[in-house]
């Protein structure tokens, strides 16, 4: 697997678990 590809998907989650945090504050 590439890193950066691993690097990305986790960027991806962090950045979707951070904005359904988000959400749920509103």
């Amino acid at each position: 697997m590439n890193v950066f590809f691993i690097l990305g998907t986790v960027r991806q989650f962090s950045f979707s678990y951070r904005f359904q945090g988000l959400q749920v504050k509103l």
